[in-house]
């Protein structure tokens, strides 16, 4: 079993929880993620904090009929975290090529099965990417070695949904200048 946040650090997984298949050699595997998600009853909704010190996000918990909702269903944040982290890598692929990135959205939209548990079956994440001089190459490019190669979010859903992107890219004034890339995994999943 995995520990929760503030347990015990130094967790690694026994033998058992690393083999692989016969004949095949076990995937090295980084630490362990972990977020504690606590139910607010009288406040209607879930907290989930992660490994970010006083970062939390607001989930919807259930509620009376009729009450608002309290913040992000689970299966948006499924969306949200697809649509971020590739976000993460456009930002830090263009960078590195250069591109003056001024602006970038992803607008990521799931369709789930009728039946429970209601899984994505397909998503579609749609990038407008804006910046002064953007060669539109470098832009399809970040995008592809994202879906393929760096995403962790968008790999663990592939196998579930039909995974699909569109892109747009707009002419813009140079904003604030994309952050410099300190590795590629730098505090990210």
């Amino acid at each position: 079993m995995l520990p929760l946040v503030g347990e015990d650090d130094a967790w690694t997984p026994n033998a058992n929880e690393r083999a692989a298949p016969h004949g095949e050699e076990a995937p090295s595997t980084r630490p362990p993620r972990s977020v504690l998600v606590r139910w607010a009853p009288e406040e209607h909704r879930f907290v989930a904090v992660g490994s970010n010190q006083g970062r939390t996000i607001v989930l919807n918990a259930p509620h009376p009929e009729g009450a608002p909702a309290t913040g992000f269903s689970p299966a948006e944040l499924v969306l949200a975290g697809a649509g971020a982290c590739s976000a993460w890598d456009v930002v830090q692929i263009l960078a590195k090529g250069r591109q003056e990135l001024s602006d970038l959205e992803v607008r990521v939209v799931g369709t789930q099965q009728a039946e429970r548990p209601w899984p994505f079956r397909d998503v579609r994440l749609h990038y407008v990417v804006t910046g002064r001089g953007l060669k539109p190459g470098l832009v399809r490019r970040a995008v592809r070695l994202s879906h393929e190669r760096y995403c962790s979010a968008i790999a663990t859903i592939r196998d579930a949904a039909e995974i699909g992107y569109t892109i747009e890219i707009r002419e813009g004034a140079s904003g604030p200048a994309a952050p410099a890339s300190h590795g590629r995994d730098a505090q990210r999943d």
